[in-house]
């Protein structure tokens, strides 16, 4: 029995490890989290290196390997994977690795789905990258992409663009946080032509007819490695495990002189959403603290600090949870207007986009007319898509200012919303709301302006509102006293009354009646002396100058009597000289 000794097995080399992973034994093993390799390797774990700060190790999985028959079952096996036939009659039922490609087979029926499902765990937002090979003497047979159980359509477009309907096609999906099924479908279908006018005949590709995948990649998958590090975007930082970017929380934002770093934004700006990667500037009349969301602007604090002590509260006018005011129809363009005033938490489903979602904005602009079409109007095509989306429904505005009537601060006011959509221009969308003050009209409504159109200048929009809710706050100097009469108990009540015609609301309200003695001021002692003296004085002179006036009048009337004897005498004695004349 001493025959010659079996021969040894034959030496394989082993395949290159993929980026972001290393050589560890006969398999390939991901880089520790926070870690890359750039290429393909056959090193060990020292082939990995720490990413710098700032950045992160994006996890991404190869499933090249799952094209060697022993990966592909296994996976099956696992149900991670899955294939097979609908449809019509599949010659290998359903997908197959062969070589370094997986393939649909042939022998296929000329109408068949041949499937094939992967489950995917995606970290963060990625994407989903394959290429692919269609080898079909009939242009009606398509590979399908389904992600869930969403058809991408685009799949199918990219081979229907394709100039060489033989040239390889990589394709890329957007893929969100989570668990997915991807599905690739090899659609085969009959071929009509529609040349013969007696019969149709049916187009036979004699089962030839293929799809062939030779690489899938998922980026931002939850198990991978790292084949480079990357810089967050804007608005984001690394997290510590450096493998995922943590967007910047509200009222924070990313500075590119600090990366990596979530900075608070300065007094007087806000971020409201999260990853801002900039602050914006809170509008005239309001404010902000560092590290804000918002600026002071709310239905409970919707106050405009004017000058010299002036003040407007709007707060009644705000709708929270409930229509807005509108619509403020312009029949010059054909667009309706609503606002709101210091609240966005309202419930206007007129201000809704192409999404479903209310446009992020206190005012809003909504074309009358193409809105009637519906969404899946004439206007959808690509050459009206942008007229269509610009015309719908557009915000005017998501930042909130105040200003002061230039020529009468205590008249009003103006409501500026800013920061709206952008015009085709790029100028931002902005309306400015005069709102004048009249108590007669209660809380009113806004109207169009009464002298000049509502789009004064190109996206510049104004609409006028009378409202006892601009007039100023009232405070001491809109009112003034009133005394009653004195009672029996020696006091009378002074009540507070608007000084009219009243211009303000809100603010301080009337005191309530109040009582004072009769003798509003009251005297001391000493003050009461004096008065005594002085008045004694002034009688004093008064009699004085009565009783010198009595004198002199007295010596006057008693020459007027001597003079009047005189005169009487000296008229008798010239009577008697003309008797004795006459005798």
């Amino acid at each position: 029995g001493g025959g010659p000794p079996p021969p040894a097995p034959a030496q394989v080399d082993c395949a290159a490890c993929s980026p972001g992973s290393y050589r560890d034994g006969a398999d390939c093993k991901y880089c520790p989290p926070g870690t890359f390799s750039g290429n393909e390797t056959f090193e060990g774990a020292g082939v990995c290196k720490k990413c710098p700060s700032g950045t992160i190790a994006r996890k991404v999985r190869y499933y090249d390997s799952i094209f060697q028959k022993e990966k592909f079952d296994q996976l099956v096996a696992k149900g991670e994977m899955g294939t097979g036939c609908a449809n019509g009659f599949c010659g290998t039922g359903g997908w197959r690795p062969v070589g370094n490609m997986l393939d649909t087979g042939v022998g296929n029926g000329a109408v068949a789905d041949i499937w094939l499902s992967l489950e995917v765990v995606v970290e963060n937002q990625g994407e989903l990258e394959f290429t692919f090979n269609r080898v079909s003497t009939n242009p009606a047979n398509y590979l399908q992409l389904y992600i869930d159980e969403e058809h991408i359509w685009n799949v199918e477009s990219e081979q229907s663009w394709a100039e060489d309907t033989n040239k390889p096609i990589t394709f890329t999906a957007t893929v969100s946080s989570g668990v997915h099924v991807v599905t690739w479908v090899f659609h085969k279908e009959r071929q009509y032509s529609w040349m013969d006018e007696d019969t149709v005949s049916q187009h036979t590709d004699g089962g030839e007819d293929r799809v062939q995948i030779t690489s899938i990649v998922v980026r931002g998958s939850k198990e991978g490695g790292a084949p480079q590090c990357l810089r967050c975007p804007e608005g984001a930082v690394a997290n510590a495990a450096s493998s995922l970017c943590d967007a910047c929380q509200p009222g924070t934002y990313t500075e590119p002189s600090k990366p990596g770093v979530c900075t608070p934004c300065p007094k007087g700006t806000f971020s409201a959403g999260w990853g801002s990667a900039r602050c914006e500037a809170c509008g005239h009349g309001t404010f902000s603290a560092a590290g804000s969301a918002a600026c002071d602007v709310s239905p409970q604090h919707c106050i405009y600090e004017a000058a010299d002590g002036v003040s407007y509260d709007l707060g009644g006018l705000a709708r929270v949870r409930e229509p807005m005011w509108g619509p403020v129809h312009d029949g010059n363009n054909s667009v309706d207007y609503y606002i709101n005033v210091c609240s966005k938490d309202h419930s206007n489903g007129t201000c809704h986009g192409r999404d479903g979602f209310a446009v992020p904005g206190y005012a809003c602009q909504q074309n009358t007319l193409y809105d009637s079409f519906g969404y899946d109007s004439w206007w959808d095509d690509d050459d009206y898509w942008e007229t269509g989306r610009d015309s719908l429904t557009v915000s005017l505005g998501h930042v909130m200012a105040f200003y002061s009537l230039p020529n009468d601060p205590r008249g009003g006011l103006v409501v500026s919303y800013q920061g709206g959509d952008p015009c085709r221009d790029g100028r931002r969308r902005m309306l400015n709301v005069t709102m004048i003050c009249d108590m007669d009209v209660g809380p009113g409504a806004p109207t169009p302006p009464s002298s000049s159109p509502v789009e004064a200048t190109k996206c510049g929009y104004q609409l006028e509102w009378r409202s006892q809710f601009a007039c100023p706050m009232c405070t001491l100097g809109d009112m003034e006293a009133l005394p009653g009469e004195c009672s029996v108990t020696g006091q009378r009540p002074i009540n507070m009354v608007w000084k009219e015609p009243r211009r303000c609301h809100g603010g301080l309200a009337l005191p309530t009646v109040r009582y004072e003695e009769c003798v509003a001021v009251m005297l001391d002692k000493g003050k009461i002396a004096l008065f005594g003296v002085v008045g004694a004085g002034v009688l004093a002179l008064l009699v004085g100058a009565l009783i010198a006036l009595y004198m002199r009048n007295r010596k006057m009337y008693k020459e007027y009597s001597m003079l009047k004897e005189q005169n009487e005498a000296e008229m008798e004695l010239e009577r008697y000289t003309l008797d004795d004349d006459e005798a």
